[in-house]
């Protein structure tokens, strides 16, 4: 094993942020050291639904089929009124000429981070930089990723807590029946399920130079 005098990027933990982010940095060539406390990946990781913008980026990590073979697609999800009983489906099989993957996936984020740190064990050994711009990387996800994701986060997160709090039972009535409005007109319903597959925030990303 070679003596790596100078690392160009440290991730503080492997977890599937990290080791995702390692694991893309090493196959640009870049330098990267990966700092973990624990000696083994751990087991009982909440998350396990990968969206179509996530595969599609672990697709170009090449690594998507690997999930999609092990894991269990959903290309329908629902939303459930309790007080009538009724079921509103989005199928996102109706945006596949714009997904390259119209589904959801699940598959456990533990086996995601424990495939990714073992292959990186081998990668970030045997791949150090000779010249790679890690700079250009950085700025581009600057720009680009972190801006429009953190937008999307902060609309999602303030919607869920308007809603969570909410305590009228007229606004509860108001926002299923524009949730029915949406089910039930094609564009609206493909506008709602390109927002909530992030498929519009990768589209705005793009317009970022």
């Amino acid at each position: 094993m070679r003596a790596v005098t100078r690392i160009q990027v440290a991730v503080v933990g492997a977890g599937p942020v990290g080791a995702v982010a390692a694991y893309f940095l090493a196959q640009q060539g870049i330098d990267v050291v990966v700092l973990e406390a624990a000696s083994s990946c751990e087991e009982d990781m909440r998350a396990s639904t990968f969206h179509a913008p996530t595969l599609d980026m672990l697709s170009q990590l090449g690594i998507a089929d690997r999930l999609i073979n092990e894991g269990l697609i959903a290309p329908v999800y629902q939303y459930r009124i309790r007080s009538t009983q009724e079921i509103l489906k989005f199928d996102l099989t109706e945006l596949e000429d714009e997904l390259k993957f119209p589904f959801r996936l699940q598959y456990e984020q533990s086996k995601l981070t424990r495939s990714l740190t073992d292959d990186l064990c081998g990668k970030l050994v045997a791949i150090l930089n000779d010249g790679a711009d890690q700079h250009e990387l950085l700025d581009q996800y600057d720009r680009q990723r972190r801006t429009i994701m953190n937008e999307f986060i902060q609309s999602q997160t303030i919607r869920n807590k308007i809603l969570m709090e909410e305590s009228s039972e007229l606004a509860l009535q108001n926002k299923w029946e524009e949730m029915r409005r949406i089910n039930a007109d094609d564009e609206l319903r493909h506008d709602f399920m390109r927002q909530q597959s992030m498929l519009q925030s990768l589209k705005d990303e793009a317009r970022i130079i």
